[in-house]
């Protein structure tokens, strides 16, 4: 424990409300009650203190997972293609999310890359639907269908920006 320059005893652990009213009744029970003087008004000094509660801006941040844009998330300096699949979807495969790796740390490019992405993903899944309304499918083929839809036209874009305008 830390001691103030009056004398009185600090606790080693930072002040929280709880901790603060654990401190005044140990601090009561430690020692008889003292008279507590304050100045006048006009000094504007007064027995006591109290700690200010931090703003809201002042509070520390947390750290929440980079969202780029939409269907994007950023992990370390790549950027990920990240889509929900419809509920129909995601019930008979197992899985909410599709993800893949947009091999950028360019955000532009990601952007233009997910853009692309999401067209094709939407028309696979339209293609799912209407197998699904045929006949049941094994989750793990409804997955590879999506994904390698995906990767289909990733490999697509990519070989056009290797290319270059023309």
């Amino acid at each position: 424990m830390r001691r103030r320059p009056d004398g009185l005893e600090l606790p080693a652990q930072p002040m929280t409300s709880g901790n603060i009213q654990k401190h005044q009744e140990s601090r009561a029970s430690a020692r008889p009650a003292e008279p507590r003087v304050s100045q006048s008004d006009e000094t504007g000094i007064h027995c006591g203190i109290q700690r200010a509660r931090p703003r809201r801006s002042e509070a520390p941040a947390r750290r929440r997972p980079a969202a780029a844009g939409p269907y994007l998330i950023r992990r370390g300096r790549t950027y990920y293609f990240r889509k929900r699949l419809p509920k129909v979807i995601a019930e008979k495969c197992g899985r909410t999310f599709l993800r893949l790796s947009l091999r950028t740390p360019l955000r532009i490019d990601a952007m233009s890359r997910a853009a692309r992405l999401v067209a094709a993903c939407h028309a696979a899944e339209r293609d799912v639907m209407a197998e699904l309304s045929n006949q049941p499918m094994a989750p793990e083929r409804i997955t590879a269908i999506l994904t390698e839809t995906l990767r289909v036209e990733l490999a697509r874009i990519l070989a056009e920006q290797d290319r270059g305008p023309g």
